[in-house]
């Protein structure tokens, strides 16, 4: 059962999505980033009319948590592990069937021109301290995807300086804070 905030997050990323928008959900470490994605990823499951496709990318010691989330609180939502050696199989499930396709930051680098090649409902990106700069290659990766909507979670999306924030808001919102020159 989600809590209020949780329930008003999970809310405010629908709004987000059915208005075309990409947002961020920041707070502290353990008070359910996840379960609001995993939520909002349900409720999306069960409104679609179409297979869901949702690309979640996390650093390497969070797939296997996100997808043991997914399979207890996203029941029926197919989940694919797109990492490591056997990954084309992974994406083969994932075009055929749909659903949730979960990816370390290092594979979307180096498997970029096959990603990009997807359309995705919308993407999911934890722990996005981790691609704030707009210079970085991941950061440049993340922006290249196909997505209605894109998500980002981070107990710390501004840590050190403004650019952090034109760089986040850039990828989930492309355009909305103007060029980074004139923001700065």
């Amino acid at each position: 059962i989600l809590r209020p905030y949780q329930k008003d997050g999970v809310r405010w990323l629908l709004y987000l999505y059915h208005n075309n928008f990409g947002g961020c959900l920041a707070d502290d470490m353990g008070l359910g980033k996840t379960i609001q994605a995993i939520a909002f990823v349900e409720c999306r499951y069960l409104q679609e009319k179409q297979p869901l496709r949702v690309l979640v990318v996390v650093p390497k010691t969070l797939i296997e948590n996100w997808k043991a989330e997914f399979n207890r609180f996203g029941k029926g939502i197919s989940v694919f592990i797109y990492h490591g050696a056997n990954r084309e199989s992974s994406l083969e499930g994932f075009e055929r069937t749909g659903g949730v396709l979960l990816t370390t930051y290092n594979t979307l680098l180096n498997d970029i021109e096959i990603l990009i090649a997807l359309s995705f409902h919308c993407m999911f990106i934890d722990e996005a301290q981790y691609i704030k700069n707009y210079r970085a290659k991941t950061y440049g990766a993340a922006k290249k995807i196909k997505a209605r909507s894109k998500f980002i979670l981070s107990g710390t999306p501004f840590e050190n300086n403004i650019s952090e924030l034109w760089a986040l808001m850039d990828l989930i919102n492309p355009g909305c804070l103007g060029n980074r020159t004139a923001f700065i």
